[in-house]
Formats: C-alpha cells, sequence, structure tokens
C-alpha cells in the first residue's frame, strides 16, 4: 500500500489511538501533523476499518465524539483555566436543552461556537483568529454559530452571565439562584412583549448582562438582601443608569415580578394585552 491510501491508514492509526486515550482530535489536526489533506485522512477510514476486526478493538474508540469532548480539547489548546472550561461545558448543556441547534451543526463547530461566546462574555483577551488557529475551525464557520445561538436563544446568555455574577458575587443560596433564573426569563419575555407591542421600544444599549444584573438587583432588594452596590456594579459590569433604563419598561409589569417571586410563573401576555386596552 502507497501513496495517500497509506498516509490515510496511518492518520486514522492515529486518529483512533487518540481517541483510545480520551484525547479528541479533529481530522484536520491528524491531516496537520502528517502534512496532508483531510479528504486523505476521511478516505483512510474505510481502509482501516476493513482491516482491522472491530470485535477486539477498544470500545472507546468508536465512541461518538460529542461537544463536550471537543470542548475539552480546544480549551486545553486554548490553555483556558478548568472553571472557564466548566462554564463552557454548562453553556452548552444549556444550549442543549433549549434549543435544536446541536443536531444541525458539527459538534466541533458546536464546541468553537460555545467557546467564542462564553469567551466574549467574561472578556477574554482571546481573539477569534485565535480561536480559529488553534481550533481549525473557520472564522466564517464560527460567526455563524454564534450568531444563530444568539438568535436562538438569548435568553440562555443571560443566564451565563448570571451564573458568572454568582461566582464573582459569591451567591450560592440555592433558593435565590433559582428565583432569580426565573426573574431572568420573565425579564426577556417582558422585553420581548414590550419590543413587538411597539409600545416602549428597546433601546439597543440593553445587553443580555443588563438583565441579569437587573435580575439579581430586584432578587435581593425584594428579599431585603444586603449587599454592597459598588461591588454589585463592578462584578456585573453595569451601571445605575442601565438598571434605570431596565425598570422604566417594566414598571407596568411589577405586579408579574411580585406574582413571580410568590408563586411561581405567569402568563404575561394578558397584563400586556390589558395595558394596551384589548
Amino acid at each position: 500500500m502507497r501513496g495517500n491510501k497509506r498516509v490515510g491508514l496511518i492518520g486514522n492509526c492515529l486518529l483512533y489511538a487518540f481517541k483510545t486515550h480520551g484525547v479528541h482530535k479533529t481530522k484536520a489536526d491528524i491531516a496537520i501533523l502528517l502534512n496532508t489533506t483531510e479528504k486523505v485522512i476521511r478516505e483512510g477510514k474505510s481502509i482501516f476499518l476493513a482491516i482491522y476486526d472491530q470485535q477486539i478493538m477498544n470500545k472507546n474508540m468508536f465512541k461518538t465524539t460529542g461537544c463536550e469532548d471537543f470542548i475539552h480539547t480546544f480549551a486545553l489548546k486554548l490553555k483556558l483555566k478548568p472553571n472557564i472550561e466548566r462554564f463552557v461545558v454548562n453553556f452548552y448543556k444549556l444550549v442543549k436543552e433549549q434549543t435544536n441547534i446541536t443536531q444541525k451543526k458539527q459538534p466541533q463547530s458546536i464546541a468553537t461556537g460555545c467557546i467564542y461566546i462564553v469567551v466574549q462574555v467574561l472578556g477574554l483577551d482571546i481573539s477569534i483568529e485565535n480561536v480559529v488557529r488553534e481550533c481549525k475551525i473557520s472564522k466564517v464557520t464560527i460567526k455563524a454559530v454564534c450568531k444563530k445561538l444568539e438568535s436562538k436563544s438569548p435568553c440562555i446568555l443571560s443566564l451565563v452571565y448570571f451564573n458568572l455574577f454568582c461566582l464573582e458575587l459569591y451567591i450560592d443560596n440555592k433558593i435565590t439562584i433559582r428565583k432569580t433564573c426565573e426573574i431572568v426569563k420573565l425579564l426577556h419575555k417582558i422585553l420581548v412583549h414590550e419590543k413587538a407591542l411597539k409600545t416602549k421600544m428597546i433601546n439597543n444599549d440593553i445587553q443580555y448582562h443588563h438583565i441579569s444584573a437587573m435580575a439579581m438587583y430586584f432578587v435581593m432588594n425584594y428579599n431585603k438582601i444586603e449587599f454592597n452596590k459598588e461591588r454589585f456594579y463592578e462584578c456585573t459590569h453595569t451601571k445605575m443608569k442601565d438598571l434605570i433604563r431596565i425598570s422604566k419598561i417594566i414598571v407596568y409589569y411589577r405586579d408579574s415580578l411580585y406574582d413571580e417571586m410568590l408563586k411561581g410563573p405567569i402568563k404575561i401576555i394578558n397584563q400586556a394585552s390589558e395595558r394596551i386596552g384589548y
């Protein structure tokens, strides 16, 4: 066996050897190692499987490589700290629960998109060029995945910010966290309805982390929890004027917010309809 067939076979030997030991490489990684193309590696798979008896091979070799596997591999390449990697994995799990995008995109593409969004959320000094270079995923693909994730799961992004703020402010009370998550979701519904009903157009300056900060501020004030406001604004990257801007929009729904704190989710569309006279 000579030429590209031989190279493809060697490439797949490497690929499955890495997988056996829990190291997940892409075909692009292997192609770079062997100074060849992804096509050669891809075509070598059938030769590899035809030669080796699958019955005697390690079962991990045929385990499907998922997003979490690629997140771990890419996190190592980008030198992300373990807590940041866990943050990305949690974000991916939220995305998987709330959307079907994970079924339509390659796992390595989803993994890269999740990493880049979290990098932006946390303000890490990692550019998209760094991600492209280390993960071997094109800039076009990364931006397309990020756009899909942001359009399909805006509430999830606010929840990601909220999780970060909890870490920064040392908030670990489960009831407070659960209630704040519900308020985040309700604020998103309110803001969406406000924009859709055109009763008060949302200013473009309102960002996902502003919504999370507003939810935390509301819950802590409602429950009369003492907190250092200066540190709160610093950790949430928010100013008082940002919260005032959101407050002016949600003031009409204060009863809904209080009901959420007391008994759980309610349908705000009824209150929205009553407000505009339907």
